[in-house]
């Protein structure tokens, strides 16, 4: 298994420049702000299904599918690589130390420790 994987940003960019393509000129072509084609470059913003459809209309070579899969990809394989991204509660763990570490099992003051599946399900439903 791979120990780094390349962002969606990372081959966007090389797609712009191949194109001559600025993120000034991405901003004004898929009505976004500079700081936002920036952010999507850098990882700090997901690559939306609006964007991806927006980027097929710019580069139609590249399908918006294409954008969505390696988007994705790449952030299962962040969730995968960083710690604490999934960590699950246990009964060793205390939901509120759990929550310090990034646990996505608690929601606001449900600790999910203990759970069926029935009763995590209504918590889900309930937070929607």
């Amino acid at each position: 298994m791979r120990d780094y994987f390349t962002s969606t940003g990372e081959i966007l960019k090389e797609y712009l420049q191949s194109r001559n393509i600025t993120q000034k000129d991405l901003a004004r072509m898929t009505v976004h702000s500079e700081k936002f084609i920036s952010n999507i470059i850098t990882g700090k913003a997901r690559l939306t299904d609006v964007f991806a459809l927006k980027l097929e209309y710019i580069m139609p070579d590249t399908k918006a599918e294409f954008w969505m899969n390696l988007e994705t990809a790449y952030r299962l394989w962040l969730l995968k690589h960083t710690p604490h991204s999934f960590m699950p509660c246990n009964e060793d763990t205390r939901c509120d130390e759990v929550m310090k570490n990034g646990c996505i099992y608690q929601m606001e003051d449900d600790c999910l420790l203990g759970k069926d599946w029935e009763t995590l399900d209504k918590m889900r439903k309930k937070h929607l």
